[in-house]
């Protein structure tokens, strides 16, 4: 549903959903590669997963990536 949702908004863009690790792309494809969110999901290799998916993410750009390990903070109140 976020990829119809993006095409409508920018429909001179391309949006896709693709596990880069399983499917990479081209060395080199992109000027940049962002992702936000990618990591807050539990894993039971998070540290091989993150590795996996920045790595991939890197040979796909033109040397710039950037990440962020945002999560929802809990409270005791939760």
């Amino acid at each position: 549903q976020m990829l119809d949702i993006a095409t409508q908004k920018h429909p001179n863009f391309r949006f896709e959903l693709k596990d880069i690790v399983k499917q990479p792309y081209p060395d080199n494809s992109f000027d940049l590669v962002i992702g936000s969110g990618l990591f807050a999901f539990n894993h039971p290799q998070w540290s091989d997963f993150v590795l996996q998916l920045v790595s991939s993410m890197y040979k796909a750009s033109k040397g710039v990536v950037a990440v962020n390990f945002l999560q929802n903070a809990k409270t005791n109140d939760s």
